[in-house]
């Protein structure tokens, strides 16, 4: 789940209501994703989140396009792939554990904006795999 999806359950589920504050209703700023329009501006998901923008120059509007529909899916896979990683990692790793998570690191990259959450979060899961894998070879040494 995205923060705002997390944040906004919260409070339904734990307030009792549903926030329509800036935050919620405005640019999910933690989950920009790279516009494939100008190469280098920042995608935004409005309020509704099937709205997307790039806040660049370019100013593209991806309502309703396919590729940004390509981008979302890729986006949602690589956070499950993400926290399967993250699970397995608790029954111990191998020597090929950590090149799958660096795969996975350098697709975040690829799609996700810099200021997208997965980035800290796959970097997150490459510093738990290299330290586990490091402790692992430490005790065969």
């Amino acid at each position: 789940q995205t923060p705002r999806k997390e944040r906004r359950e919260f409070l339904q589920e734990n307030k009792a209501f549903l926030c329509r504050c800036s935050r919620c209703l405005g640019m999910d700023e933690c989950s920009p994703l790279r516009c494939d329009a100008c190469g280098d501006g920042i995608l935004f998901r409005a309020g509704s989140e099937k709205k997307w923008w790039c806040v660049s120059s370019c100013g593209w509007d991806a309502d309703g396009q396919r590729g940004i529909s390509a981008q979302v899916r890729s986006k949602e896979s690589l956070a499950n792939q993400i926290d399967f990683l993250r699970g397995s990692l608790q029954y111990g790793i191998d020597e090929d554990t950590l090149p799958k998570v660096m795969v996975e690191q350098g697709v975040v990259a690829k799609i996700c904006h810099p200021l997208h959450w997965l980035h800290i979060s796959a970097w997150d899961l490459v510093s738990i795999a290299a330290s586990s894998l490091a402790r692992c070879l430490m005790m065969e040494g």
